[in-house]
């Protein structure tokens, strides 16, 4: 996964309907790179991770407790 495309494939992905593909790419992204800024997010209260997902697919929130505590948006830009 280290191939621009991989990254630009797993990118386009985060704009599908299908909301497991949706959070898939996004995990794949961030465990590629904890530092991309699209899937960086910040950490709230020492407890959690928030992530602010632009895209153009239909507004969704993902919340997991396990691993690695986290909420994750997909919005879009507009929204």
């Amino acid at each position: 996964m280290t191939h621009v495309a991989a990254l630009d494939g797993l990118s386009d992905l985060l704009h599908v309907k299908s909301v497991e593909t949706r959070y898939g790419a996004f995990r794949a992204i961030r465990t590629r790179n904890p530092q991309d800024p699209t899937t960086r997010g910040e950490v709230l209260d020492k407890k959690f991770r928030y992530h602010i997902v632009p895209t153009t697919g239909e507004p969704l929130i993902h919340v997991t407790r396990t691993r690695i505590p986290e909420i994750v948006v997909f919005a879009t830009s507009s929204g």
